[in-house]
């Protein structure tokens, strides 16, 4: 069943929902909306018809970290605007790739809503020293999807030492196109693991 779209700009998609659960997806730096080959629709689809909840999708149109909390700010603004509610008042489940992933690593400890997140191939290369020490301030449950092909491998075996849950994807490089879409799409579903 195709999910209601209640609002929608250039860098922002929100899905109607009706539980008191948000996901909010973060794309990689200059990704779209909707994601290659659909990918951020198919997930929010997923979410909304699966369990109702309401789902957020951010562009990231910048390859810059700082923005990240703004990025964050706007979307639970608009939200709140839109629902007439507080995103407060509900769990927040993040899913970001490569520098959407980054952002939520370093920016979630300042939002107390924010459960749990799932970064698939964040750049760690660029931003580890600031990653390491966010991690440690938020409450959220972290988990990386890194493939072994990925840049950032490497630097991920640091941060299995951490409170981070590291998984691995052998052959994997950093877009996870062709042959493994269908698995980025399922790292989604990590969300949902205890």
């Amino acid at each position: 069943m195709k999910s209601v779209i209640i609002f929608e700009n250039e860098r922002m998609r929100i899905f109607k929902g009706k539980t008191e659960r948000i996901y909010l997806i973060l794309t990689g730096s200059g990704g779209s909306l909707d994601g290659y080959n659909d990918k951020y629709n198919v997930i929010a689809n997923n979410k909304v018809n699966e369990f109702n909840a309401w789902v957020i999708v951010v562009a990231v149109n910048c390859g810059e970290l700082s923005i990240g909390e703004t990025l964050i700010k706007d979307a639970f603004l608009k939200f709140d605007e839109l629902t007439n509610s507080n995103h407060d008042d509900y769990d927040v489940y993040c899913f970001g790739q490569s520098l959407g992933g980054c952002i939520l690593f370093v920016w979630a400890y300042k939002f107390n809503c924010i459960k749990k997140i799932v970064a698939v191939n964040p750049g760690l290369t660029k931003h580890f020293n600031e990653i390491l020490k966010c991690i440690e301030k938020t409450l959220a449950k972290i988990t990386i999807v890194v493939g072994t092909l990925d840049k950032s491998y490497e630097k991920s075996k640091e941060l299995s030492k951490t409170k981070v849950e590291v998984i691995y994807i052998d052959g994997v490089g950093h877009s996870f196109i062709n042959q493994y879409e269908q698995v980025f799409i399922e790292c989604a579903n990590l969300l949902e693991k205890n």
